[in-house]
C-alpha cells in the first residue's frame, strides 16, 4: 500500500479541552469534503467510505451522504477509489483537524503524483496552515502515523502526534513539498537549493530543486534531508516546544 500521500491541518481553533484538537468551521469542512469527492474519482472505480461505525460500498454520487450520515468528528473517516490493488486514490479525514489525500499508480512513477499531490496543495493554501507531500503508506488515517512511520529518525522531534499545535508557525519536518501559511517564517536568506511560489492569498509552495533526492527511493536521501533540516533551522518543531505545551519535563 506503499503511495504518494499530501497531509494537510485545516484553519481552526484550538479545542480548549485539547491541545492537539482543532475545531474546523463547518463550512470549510464542507467546502473541503466537495474537494476531496471530486478528486478521490478514478475512471471504472471502486467507491468506499468508511467512517466511525461502517465501511460502505457505493455509487460516486452516493458518498456524500453516507459520508455525513456517518461522520464522527472523534474518529477518523475516509474516502477510496479502487481500480485494483495497483490503481488507488483515498482521502482521510483525521480527528485533529488533519486531511490526507493519498494515490498509487500503476506504474509507481512518483513524478506525476507529486506534481499532483503540489498542485492540489497550492488550491488548498486558503483553507490550510500547513501541508506537505511525502511517499507513505496508505490507510493509516493518523497524522502522526503519517509523519513519523517510513521516514527517517527526526533528531530534534521524536514524536509529532501532538507537534500539530505549532503548524501555524512551525513545521514537524523539512520535506521535498510544502505549503508554509502566513504565519511561517522561513529563514532570511533561504538556502538556494529551495524555490519559493506564492499560492493563495498569503501562503508560500517551498519546493526542493531536487525532488529525485526525495521520492526516488522508499526514503529520502539522508544527505538532502540532513542538508534541508540545517537550512530551516528554527522553523522545526522541537521534543522541548511539544513537552513545555503538554506540561511535561
Amino acid at each position: 500500500m506503499a503511495g504518494y500521500i499530501a497531509g494537510v491541518r485545516l484553519i481552526g481553533e484550538t479545542d480548549p479541552e485539547a491541545i492537539n484538537r482543532l475545531i474546523v468551521p463547518v463550512e470549510l469542512m464542507d467546502a473541503l469534503i466537495d474537494v476531496a469527492l471530486e478528486w478521490c474519482q478514478l475512471p471504472s472505480g471502486t467507491h468506499y467510505v468508511s467512517t466511525a461505525w461502517s465501511h460502505v460500498k457505493c455509487t460516486a454520487s452516493q458518498r456524500k451522504a453516507v459520508l455525513k450520515t456517518g461522520w464522527d468528528p472523534y474518529t477518523a473517516s475516509s474516502l477510496a477509489c479502487v481500480n485494483g490493488p495497483d490503481e488507488i486514490r483515498s482521502v482521510e479525514f483525521g480527528d485533529w483537524g488533519t486531511v490526507q489525500f493519498g494515490r498509487i499508480d500503476p506504474d509507481r512513477r512518483w513524478e506525476p503524483a507529486v506534481a499532483d499531490l503540489a498542485d492540489l496543495l497550492a488550491s488548498l493554501a486558503d483553507q490550510i496552515e500547513y501541508g506537505c507531500v511525502k511517499r507513505a503508506r496508505l490507510g493509516a488515517g493518523i497524522w502522526h502515523g503519517f509523519q513519523d512511520h517510513d521516514w527517517p529518525a527526526r533528531p530534534h522531534l521524536s514524536d509529532s502526534q501532538f507537534a500539530t499545535y505549532f503548524l501555524a508557525q512551525q513545521v514537524p519536518d523539512a520535506y521535498g513539498v510544502q505549503v508554509l501559511g502566513p504565519g511561517h517564517r522561513l529563514p532570511d536568506p533561504l538556502a538556494p537549493f529551495w524555490t519559493v511560489q506564492q499560492v493563495g492569498a498569503a501562503s508560500t509552495l517551498l519546493k526542493h530543486r531536487d525532488l529525485p533526492s526525495w521520492f526516488e527511493d522508499r526514503l529520502p536521501d539522508p544527505n538532502t534531508l540532513d542538508e534541508a533540516r540545517r537550512s530551516l533551522g528554527p522553523l522545526l518543531i522541537t521534543t522541548e516546544q511539544v513537552f513545555a505545551a503538554r506540561g511535561l519535563r
